[in-house]
């Protein structure tokens, strides 16, 4: 709801298959937002050409998240245990992904989601997923700035899924 929100848009239409926990999920969106913000349309059964985009980016994704996973593999091997998608660090390679397409990927008319959603390009550098990196967390109960906590990202904590991209809502 609050991706919804930023966009900044008077009215939004989400289109969504007609499974059932699924437009559950999109009314209570309508519901909290507004119906005069949200129309709900829900595609026919059986019907995937009527999401023929959605499926697309589906396949691109998942096809992403393969490749991200395989270079995982070979930079971080672990005979012991295999990295494949039931590993804890699999959903962040997900939003990871998402969130790079977002920002790099060039569509047709030239520019990339980003800039649709927020007027500008996105121009803070990343690093490649699965890098570990070093940082400063402020203690901002402390008085002292120089008080702080150094932590990996390459073991996620709690506070850092805070700072991850907003979920999608389709």
């Amino acid at each position: 709801m609050v991706w919804i929100t930023r966009l900044g848009c008077n009215k939004v239409l989400l289109q969504h298959d007609p499974e059932e926990p699924l437009r559950a999920l999109l009314e209570q969106v309508q519901q909290k937002l507004g119906t005069d913000k949200v129309q709900l349309r829900a595609s026919p059964r059986y019907s995937h050409q009527n999401q023929g985009g959605v499926e697309g980016m589906n396949r691109m994704m998942a096809g992403m998240l393969r490749t991200w996973l395989c270079a995982l593999r070979e930079k971080h091997p672990c005979p012991n245990q295999p990295l494949d998608i039931n590993r804890i660090i699999v959903p962040w390679l997900c939003k990871w992904v998402a969130f790079v397409w977002a920002r790099y990927h060039i569509k047709s008319d030239n520019v990339t989601a980003y800039k649709i959603v927020t007027g500008c390009e996105y121009t803070s550098p990343i690093v490649q997923f699965g890098e570990v990196v070093m940082c400063k967390v402020p203690n901002v109960k402390s008085a002292n700035p120089i008080d702080s906590k150094e932590f990996s990202l390459a073991e996620p904590k709690p506070m850092i899924q805070q700072l991850s991209s907003p979920t999608l809502v389709r």
